[in-house]
Formats: structure tokens, sequence, C-alpha cells
């Protein structure tokens, strides 16, 4: 289960981590990257996003989280919930192609999340009732913790400085590290 969970929760961190931005001409380039950075975390912000939809059925189609009788979008509600950004300043060079975002995120981790979650299925698996519980009983206990440790998992906040580059065609779009930046917050002390 450990692993199988470990994997769940990272597929969907991974997602989230997985933000593009698009935009050319008009405006200045701050102003594109502005609204393309708010644009993509609005999309978690906003539960009746497409994007946060897409998430939603992605977990539904693993499955894991039924064997658990845990409601995919109660997870991905909780998961996300107190999920805030707040973006700052955008030094941009034009010359260069290149700009960086100063992004403040506050969201739970998955590092606190497993943790409490680990902890509370090794006091159930020393728990002398387990042993006498089916395996349904057991799973759906199991979803319990689960969520329980999702519900329970404190926010926290992470400043960001997250890189983007103009491509030929004149579209700023993330760097590859920022993905990487917006995981790692996701991800907390793991």
């Amino acid at each position: 289960m450990k692993r199988k969970l470990a994997a769940l929760l990272l597929a969907v961190l991974c997602a989230l981590g997985a933000v593009g931005l698009v935009g050319c001409g008009g405006p200045s380039a701050e102003e594109v990257i502005r609204e393309g950075v708010t644009a993509e975390f609005e999309a978690v912000v906003d539960t009746e996003s497409e994007e946060y939809q897409e998430l939603v059925d992605a977990l539904e189609q693993a499955g894991d989280l039924a064997t658990y009788g845990v409601d995919e979008k109660a997870f991905m509600d909780s998961m996300y919930d107190g999920f805030a950004y707040e973006i700052g300043d955008i030094a941009v060079d034009e010359e260069a192609g290149t700009a960086v975002v100063d992004v403040k995120l506050t969201c739970k981790t998955f590092a606190e999340i497993f943790n409490t979650m680990m902890g509370d299925a090794l006091a159930l698996a020393e728990d002398p009732a387990a042993a006498t519980m089916t395996q349904d009983e057991l799973n759906a206990k199991l979803g319990e913790v689960m969520m329980g440790a999702v519900d329970g998992a404190e926010l926290q906040e992470t400043e960001l400085k997250l890189d983007v580059v103009r491509d030929d065609d004149g579209t700023w779009n993330w760097d590859d590290t920022a993905e990487d930046e917006v995981t790692a917050a996701l991800m907390g002390d793991f």
C-alpha cells in the first residue's frame, strides 16, 4: 500500500506541477507571464475547472482510492483545500528571452500527509482488532486513515522563483526547472 499510495499522490502532485504558459504579442512580456501564471494556478484553485476535473478523472481511472473507499473528488478537494498562490515580482530580460517569477505558494505537503498516514497505518496494524477485520474492513479503515491524514495536513508556505523562457515563436513557457520547483514545494521535506 505504501508504494501504491506514494505513487498515486506523487502523480497528483506532479500533474499540478506540470504547468505551462502561453501567450505572445500585444501586452508586455510581464503582463503575458503574469496572466499565464495566474491562469495555471487558478485551474487548481477553481475546483470546477476542466484541469481540476482532469486530475480527479486521473485518480478515478487509476482506481487505487476506490479500493480504500475514498471518493476521488473528496480526496482532491481535501488535498487542495487552502491551496493559494501569490505572484510577486516578475523580472524579464527581453534580450535573453528569460524571466523569473516570484511566487509564494501555500499548500499541503506530500511529506506531512505521507508521514501522518504511515504513522496512523502502523498504529492500525498494531491494533489487535485489526487482526479480526476482513480485507474490505481493513481497506475501509485504511481509507479513513488516508483521508484523516489529508484532512489534517497543515498548510505550508514556500517562496519560489520560477524560470520562464521565450521560444522562437515568441511564446513564454515554463523552463524545465519551474515544474521541479513547484513539485518540490508540494512534496515538502520528503
